[in-house]
């Protein structure tokens, strides 16, 4: 009698960064692949389908929708697990991990990492470094908050209490900048917003793999901002850039962190600041992989077959880490062009991308006559370029180089 295949459900499986990776590497272990998404976002990337055995259209962020699709699923014995990459996703994750048994974050777990005051607050209490924080669901709440902590801290940030993507997220240094601020914000019992002490301090996330219920952290990945203000994100560069000893200070840091907050099985991006005094301070910590292509650099630098460790786990309680056919190793990096908002003039100098040193990708999603929009959203950046290198230093310069040599012209 032949043995049916498992097979692995994704939800919001479609994405140009990291559908291919993930496809190919539970194939690897033998899976069966189940891909649903968005009608439109399917529709939008057919050249997406042939990496999945069935496609079906599925709202991954309707968790009620998510329990009734799997509850009917004719095969639903043949699932070995559950995942996605999305955020969005992550409470029809948790769940579908409480109602079949599938593997993966417990209730715990899955508040901890999408609530960014239950994640603050229980790290807190177990003795981690972390920002001084109020949770307010009003702009009443937020003027005795800042006046408050403000007595304490010269800076404060404030940004929603669940979210991603550095949306809303905002540098509160005097009254005026508060006032600014909550003119644009409008936070609710249901939309609550966090005010925390700003932390100085260089920013790093970790990206790592729960190991037979052990938190183990892979690489750690330098984070650069578009600073001024702006929260988002411009660039990563892996491994980071950190002294020894600091680096295994860091390291076991976010392990017990992550430990800390329940987390048992699969992936994690944990985000933390590495303050001159030498201290880390904890920041988010998420049961899914980083965006921004960091997943690409993780494997990169280590050699690591990362979602294909996770989904050899969910085969086999006692798999460890599952290593790449061909390991790269050394250093990559991505940085994001950041033009100035306006009307795209001209665009030189992109087409010899490919012929500098160190290129490994590049992307652009605009042309003459369009319209750059304010960065206030991950997703407002415009294109990309990749590079690899020897090291991290090597990599920085020749990102660099890369975004130098492309001209955006705007007016």
């Amino acid at each position: 009698m032949t043995m049916r295949k498992k097979e692995l459900l994704v939800l919001g499986g479609v994405s140009e960064i990291q559908s291919r990776h993930l496809y190919d590497q539970a194939r690897a272990q033998g899976l069966r692949v189940v891909l649903t998404d968005t009608p439109k976002r399917l529709q939008q990337a057919h050249h997406l389908h042939d990496l999945a055995d069935e496609i079906h259209p599925l709202d991954f962020e309707d968790v009620s929708a998510c329990l009734k699709w799997v509850g009917k699923y004719p095969r639903r014995e043949l699932l070995a697990g559950v995942f996605s990459f999305k955020e969005k996703a992550q409470p029809a994750i948790a769940a579908l991990v409480r109602r079949f048994g599938f593997k993966g974050p417990s209730e715990r777990a899955h508040e901890c990492t999408t609530n960014k005051f239950v994640c603050r607050d229980t790290l807190r209490a177990a003795g981690f470094a972390q920002p001084e924080s109020r949770l307010c669901r009003s702009g009443e709440a937020i003027d005795q908050a800042f006046a408050e902590l403000s007595r304490r801290h010269r800076k404060l940030i404030l940004k929603p209490m669940i979210g991603y993507g550095s949306e809303n997220v905002f540098l509160l240094d005097s009254a005026t900048a508060l006032a600014t601020t909550l003119a644009h914000v409008k936070p609710a019992s249901e939309r609550p917003f966090l005010l925390e002490s700003f932390v100085e301090g260089r920013e790093f996330s970790a990206e790592g793999l729960c190991v037979r219920g052990l938190p183990t952290v892979l690489s750690l990945t330098q984070k650069f901002l578009i600073g001024g203000g702006n929260f988002v994100e411009c660039g990563h560069v892996a491994p980071a850039d950190l002294a020894p000893a600091l680096r295994e200070r860091a390291i076991t840091v976010v392990q017990s962190a992550v430990h800390a907050v329940g987390l048992i099985f699969g992936m994690f991006h944990a985000e933390f600041w590495a303050c001159d005094t030498g201290e880390i301070v904890m920041g988010e910590i998420h049961s899914r992989p980083g965006g921004d292509y960091i997943t690409h650099l993780t494997q990169h630098v280590t050699g690591i077959a990362y979602y294909g460790s996770v989904f050899a786990q969910m085969l086999c309680a006692d798999a460890g880490v599952v290593m790449l056919p061909a390991a790269n190793c050394g250093a990559a990096g991505i940085q994001y062009f950041v033009p100035p908002a306006g009307r795209v003039k001209e665009i030189t100098g992109y087409d010899r991308l490919p012929e500098m040193p160190g290129y490994a990708g590049a992307a652009l999603s605009i042309k003459v006559g369009d319209t750059v929009k304010p960065v206030c959203h991950s997703f407002d950046r415009v294109g990309h370029v990749l590079a690899t290198g020897a090291s991290a230093t090597e990599v920085k310069d020749r990102l660099k180089r890369m975004i130098m040599a492309v001209i955006i012209t705007v007016q």
